[in-house]
């Protein structure tokens, strides 16, 4: 705009833009997607040539809440696997956190009862207790399973808690190809659109489109976004 300073960038891909001063880039920092002025750009997110931190074997959960005698997960680590992903997908898609200790999964419609618990089982090495809750016509609604305190902290933090602050967790952005289209598959099941043709999704969150982009992008994949 007028009487704004131009900034020129360069990438170590052998991209170029100039642009004002003001206009706002994505960058990475710390696990979350973030805007950067472009007079204050260091790295910025780009098709190819962008690098994060290294894959992690594990998630440190030791922070989220103390592990009671009580408590169904006693680990101060979470194995970082392709199941891990998924359900963390399934969960931004179309889960929360109730009691402060339960995993929500409104998916009941879209992954039945034996493979869902299955894949819980599976993404944090112990099978948690369930219940089934149910509609008023007696259709099925929602799973709950008590994966207490430290796992649902942790979900809450990695993956935001409200429909608003979902993002998508800093160890599927470091992670292999392999656990990217894991997570990828989850959210398509609870809370994506797949044709032959192209895979939509929708959000109120801008973190998470803009962290479904950068991974859609590391892929190899070239998303569009439009507002609605």
């Amino acid at each position: 705009g007028a009487g704004r300073d131009m900034v020129k960038i360069a990438t170590t891909s052998g991209q170029e833009v100039e642009t004002t001063d003001n206009h706002l880039y994505l960058n990475y920092e710390d696990g979350a997607i973030i805007d950067v002025l472009a007079k204050d750009v260091e790295q910025v997110l780009t098709p190819r040539g962008f690098v994060l931190n290294e894959e992690s074997e594990s998630i440190d959960v030791s922070g989220f809440a103390e592990a009671y005698k009580n408590s169904p997960f006693q680990e101060a680590r979470l194995r970082v696997s392709e199941a891990l992903a998924k359900l963390f997908g399934l969960y931004i898609g179309d889960g929360s956190v109730c009691g402060g200790s339960q995993m929500v999964l409104t998916i009941c419609d879209k992954l039945n009862e034996e493979e869902t618990a299955a894949l819980v089982e599976e993404a944090f090495g112990f099978k948690p207790t369930y219940k089934k809750l149910y509609y008023g016509d007696g259709k099925l609604k929602e799973y709950r399973f008590n994966v207490g305190t430290r796992l649902a902290n942790a979900l809450k933090n990695l993956c935001g808690d409200c429909a608003c602050e979902k993002k998508v967790p800093s160890f599927v952005v470091e992670g292999s190809d392999s656990i990217k289209k894991a997570f990828l598959r989850g959210y398509n099941i609870a809370d994506g659109c797949k044709t032959r043709e192209y895979f939509e999704a929708s959000s109120v969150s801008r973190d998470l489109i803009s962290g479904l982009r950068l991974l859609l992008l590391q892929l190899k994949e070239y998303p569009t976004t439009n507002k609605r």
